[in-house]
This record gives structure tokens, C-alpha cells and sequence, in this order.
């Protein structure tokens, strides 16, 4: 369960491939989430830039 006390976002992921991992972040205290993929080998996002959505009717403890 979320915790607003708790400062760092909310992460989940999933391995795409052995150097691929998608990422899907909501950070409470700006209520956004974000996600994108993240290359392993490079140590950086793919060339797609992250999606990122302002999620208004939202609280500090929603995790969509």
C-alpha cells in the first residue's frame, strides 16, 4: 500500500528482453506517472522519450 510519508515513487517493472526493462513509476508528490524502456547495456532510456501523465484527480496515496 502507497504511504505518503514515503518520498520515493512507486516503481514496477518487467524485463523486456535480457537488456530491455520497462519501467512504470508513479511519484506521488507531483501525482504523475511515467514510464518507459530502459536499456541495460547503455544505461539509458531507448530512443522513445518517456510518457508522462499529470494525474489531477488523483491524491499523494493513489498508485493507478
Amino acid at each position: 500500500m502507497p504511504n505518503e510519508e514515503l518520498p520515493d515513487p512507486f516503481i514496477n517493472c518487467a524485463f523486456i528482453s535480457d537488456e530491455r526493462i520497462f519501467v512504470a513509476l508513479y511519484h506521488g508528490y507531483s501525482r504523475t506517472h511515467y514510464h518507459f524502456v530502459w536499456n541495460t547495456t547503455k544505461k539509458a532510456m531507448e530512443e522513445v522519450v518517456a510518457v508522462e501523465v499529470k494525474l489531477e484527480d488523483s491524491s499523494t496515496k493513489n498508485f493507478p
